[in-house]
């Protein structure tokens, strides 16, 4: 199994039970500029064999960040947080963000 693999076990296309995800490996990435910058992810997408659209299952252990401050000129992202709480840096605005917060 590599590490975008799940162990999906239910045999219905386009679908991740929430136990597979449980399940799931998480690829453990530190940012080689930002060491702060530490992330578990699920490639979930990658599961269902979507080609058009990232969706990933991101851990941020506590203290830690998401990533090196950036942004992208011809894409879009987003970040629903889940549970947890923390600071987004959006533009110059520090901004304290939530579980149900949305990005």
């Amino acid at each position: 199994m590599t590490e975008k693999q799940t162990n999906k076990t239910n045999s219905i296309p386009h679908l991740l039970k929430a136990s597979e995800i449980e399940a799931m490996p998480e690829k453990r990435k530190v940012h080689p500029i930002n060491k702060e910058a530490v992330r578990n992810t699920k490639f979930l997408s990658d599961a269902l064999g979507m080609k058009n659209l990232g969706i990933r299952l991101v851990r941020v252990e506590p203290g830690k960040e998401t990533t090196q401050f950036h942004f992208h000129y011809h894409e879009e992202e987003f970040i629903y947080i889940i549970s947890g709480k923390g600071i987004a840096q959006i533009g110059e605005h520090e901004v304290e963000i939530a579980a149900g917060d949305f990005m």
